[in-house]
């Protein structure tokens, strides 16, 4: 495993690099669009809604990014929150979050609260819809926003498996 890892990066400049010299770096746009939509829904995301929580609570979300910003480094390297699930509980009770609370409210929001991978999954449907020339009427495009707020939930604790989620959401829309 330690070897596939280590060859992964290779492996995955070849792809790029066949794909531009097949298809020319055009074909790199609409991809680099979502990237980058998906990221700037995200920071929307948290400076939004995030911190509109925050300050509903009078917590400073600056301060409380800045306290877990070894597990956000950690999600970011490992691309899934489940790596430090442990981690942040004991973190929310450094914070000064009760043990129960801590207890019920961490692990339901691992399962339930799967905000990040509705938006990266809504925009890639929506994507893929643009790149096939499918039209979706905004009653379509809620539909599948809200079946993927459904169907994400099965992407708890999977590293990748929101592709499978992608998949299964496509074939029965």
């Amino acid at each position: 495993m330690h070897m596939v890892m280590r060859v992964a990066p290779i492996g995955a400049f070849g792809g790029m690099a066949n794909t531009i010299s097949t298809f020319g770096l055009k074909t790199l746009k609409p991809l680099s669009i979502l990237m980058g939509s998906v990221y700037l829904t995200s920071v929307f995301f948290i400076f939004g809604v995030l911190n509109l929580i925050c300050y509903l609570y009078k917590i400073s979300l600056w301060k409380y990014l800045v306290f877990i910003k070894e597990e956000i480094l950690v999600v970011w390297g490992t691309s899934s929150s489940e790596s430090v699930l442990l981690a942040m509980m004991d973190k929310m009770e450094k914070f000064g979050c009760s043990r129960s609370v801590v207890g019920l409210v961490i692990p339901a929001g691992y399962s339930f609260n799967l905000d990040g991978t509705t938006i990266y999954l809504s925009m890639s449907v929506i994507f893929l819809a643009q790149v096939f020339h499918i039209p979706l009427t905004l009653v379509q495009q809620l539909t599948i926003i809200a079946i993927l707020m459904i169907t994400s939930k099965g992407a708890a604790g999977v590293t990748g498996s929101g592709f499978i989620i992608l998949t299964s959401t496509l074939a029965a829309i």
